[in-house]
């Protein structure tokens, strides 16, 4: 994508305060649309979800009869359908709700419908491919304890496939351990795209010890991938109560060996501070990434919490057994990190986001290593939330109090921030329960609640990336074809743009939809060289990206034949005529002569020469090509004369002066 002013680079400035951005606000961050509000009856805002085709969907609570209730708006990939409640039927109150989405529209919504004291039941509905209604509730887990501290995490795969982990806390105090230990099991359960079904055994490294007393930064997370391979993350102690980060793979209905995230030591002594604050992100190709933050040693006086990520290799690898090691995020200003958020993108590609000192900061990496934070504007209430697609493209969200309330929206390019927006809801106000989901290619959808508790409201934005560049294929170097075709690939990130327009020497060849290639018309091209390029338009006002100039050349002419003969001798010369620049060329030993007596000229190029050895009358054909593939035969024939019989020397001489000495004798 070619730069413009306000474009910065986000590695020039590492070392620089705040993230300089472009004045001017562009289309592809989309305004925010008010999905349901302002209404007094919304509560919070649970998850938004985003496929990678475009569609999702957004989940929320509403109060309804004096109880809280959930509901979900679903996202065709152009335009919101109102919401409908999910929880249907359900008389108590409905609490955590989740959300995610996979391709064709499909959705899947978890929740906690509350009952009597420790037997609360896990909940979800699904939407179907095709469905306008969100199907009945159906029963996750019966009993998942007191869900006070549930706080689950939900992902979903584009093929329909969810994980859902989440607390089940039996005892909110352990008799040995007190107040700040609870009973609980960490569980997960596995979506196959029609019911759900639990794994068995808990995630916990040791089932019965005691967990640190939930809450939102050591809630567990779990992160998913296209082909339903995952990964799982929770905060858990040692056997010295320390509390560390581990990890594990899901294989199916399979968990993978405990695997320790969070480092035992640090600056070469023991790592005496938590880990909490986790989030967990996963590639494709399963690549899995933790970011958390790592407190200081409760006897460092002031030193400030930092951020550190740590990489599990794509299994594929080879070194897919074992994290890399936890790495540090350099982080800016050295004030104290809030609780970090990750993404991946790509193959390689690392972006990570968290608060400090009431600013937004941002960090992005290649493979395990990450690279330094840099600022990236004021950021109050929620924490900021990253989402990070191929090459770069991706975004990030901040909330802020500017004008009552709103949220920053930045589109990245690799390292650049490409187009920056405010956005808001109807009438404004706080935000809060900021939420974003990337469809794995630059797009993405940013939620929130925004209002006073008498007029909340739902509010969503949509971050459309430019398409990645993509190649075009043109014909061989040079061709002979009346109606050449022109062929392209799909941007990476964008498989369905609105529109292709292929150029021809910088005039408009031809457009299509859906079609990747395009068969010029016939006399389109004069002969000469040519440079073409196809522009691939989103269909969602991303923008627009351009293949690099690829050149070939036209030539329909076949080429000059020439045979002359002199004597005995028989020459062939072959040209291509044009202009210089405008033919392709004779093609190097491309010319074949049959001489007519037996003998043949195989791969000459421009000339060839024959002499007969006897005269007579010989046809001479000469096939000859150009390097565009044009072929011309020639036939002439030729009378070739017989060669004079030469005499040989002195044999004339001795006979004369034998017959002298006779007759003078």
């Amino acid at each position: 994508m070619s730069s413009r002013p306000g474009l910065v680079s986000l590695v020039a400035l590492a070392a620089t305060t705040a993230l300089a951005l472009p004045a001017a606000s562009s289309a592809r961050v989309g305004p925010g649309v008010t999905v349901a509000g302002p209404d007094p009856a919304i509560i919070d805002l649970g998850q938004v979800a985003m496929a990678p085709d475009g569609t999702g969907g957004v989940v929320y609570r509403r109060s309804e009869d004096g109880a809280p209730h959930v509901y979900a708006a679903r996202y065709d990939g152009e335009r919101w359908y109102a919401p409908q409640r999910v929880d249907a039927g359900q008389r108590f109150s409905s609490t955590w709700p989740r959300i995610g989405a996979a391709d064709g529209g499909r959705l899947v919504v978890t929740w906690v419908q509350e009952g009597p004291p420790n037997q609360d039941s896990m909940y979800s509905a699904s939407l179907p491919r095709g469905a306008g209604a969100f199907q009945a509730p159906t029963l996750v887990d019966f009993t998942i304890g007191d869900s006070r501290a549930a706080y689950p995490s939900l992902a979903m795969a584009p093929n329909g496939d969810a994980l859902l982990v989440y607390q089940r806390v039996t005892a909110f105090s352990d008799p040995l351990l007190g107040n700040d230990y609870v009973d609980s099991q960490i569980k997960l359960a596995r979506f196959n795209g029609s019911r759900w079904s639990g794994l068995g055994v808990p995630v916990n490294r040791i089932a019965t010890a005691p967990l640190r007393q939930p809450d939102a930064a050591n809630a567990p997370k779990v992160a998913i991938g296209a082909d339903g391979a995952a990964v799982v993350a929770w905060q858990e102690p040692d056997e010295a109560l320390q509390d560390r980060v581990w990890a594990r793979r899901v294989f199916g209905q399979r968990l993978g060996i405990v695997l320790p995230v969070s480092p035992t030591t640090v600056g070469g002594a023991p790592a005496r501070g938590a880990a909490d604050a986790l989030d967990v992100a996963i590639s494709d190709n399963g690549r899995a990434v933790v970011a958390f933050r790592q407190q200081p040693d409760p006897s460092a006086r002031g030193e400030a919490p930092k951020v550190y990520v740590n990489q599990l290799d794509e299994p594929e690898s080879g070194a897919g057994k074992a994290f890399t090691g936890a790495q540090p995020v350099a982080t800016p200003g050295g004030a104290a990190a809030g609780a970090p958020r990750v993404d991946v993108g790509g193959r390689f590609g690392m972006l990570v986001g968290w608060a400090q000192g009431g600013v937004g900061a941002l960090a992005q990496g290649t493979g395990p290593t990450p690279g330094a934070g840099v600022e990236v504007g004021p950021s109050s209430g929620p924490a900021p939330v990253v989402a990070q697609g191929v090459d770069g493209r991706g975004a990030v969200a901040t909330a802020t109090t500017d004008g009552g309330g709103r949220v920053v929206v930045r589109e990245l390019a690799g390292d650049r921030v490409t187009a920056t927006q405010g956005v808001s809801g109807a009438v404004g106000g706080p935000v809060d329960g900021l939420s974003i989901a990337g469809a794995g290619n630059g797009n993405a959808l940013v939620g929130f609640r925004q209002g006073l508790p008498d007029e909340g409201q739902v509010v969503v934005s949509r971050v459309d990336a430019p398409p990645v560049p993509f190649l075009v294929e043109v014909p061989p170097d040079w061709t002979n074809a009346r109606r050449p075709l022109i062929t392209w690939q799909a941007p990476p990130n964008d498989p369905r743009p609105q529109r292709y327009t292929v150029h021809v020497d910088g005039r408009v060849a031809g457009r299509t939809i859906y079609d990747r290639s395009l068969r010029l018309a016939p006399g389109a091209l004069a002969d000469g060289r040519h440079q073409v390029t196809v522009t691939a338009d989103s269909r969602t006002g991303g923008g627009s990206t351009t293949t690099p100039v690829a050149t070939f050349g036209a030539d329909r002419r076949t080429p000059l034949v020439t045979v002359t003969r002199r004597t005995r001798r028989i020459r062939v010369r072959i040209a291509d005529p044009g202009r210089k620049g405008h033919a392709s060329g004779v093609a190097a030993g491309g010319t074949v002569v049959d001489w007519g007596d037996g003998q043949t000229a195989d791969g000459a190029t421009r000339a060839a020469s024959h002499v007969y050895a006897k005269g007579g009358r010989y046809s001479v054909l000469v096939r000859a090509q150009d390097a565009a593939g044009n072929v011309v035969a020639v036939r002439r024939a030729f009378q070739v004369p017989a060669p004079k019989r030469r005499t040989p020397s002195g044999s004339a001489k001795k006979r004369s002066t034998s017959s002298t000495k006779g007759r003078t004798r």
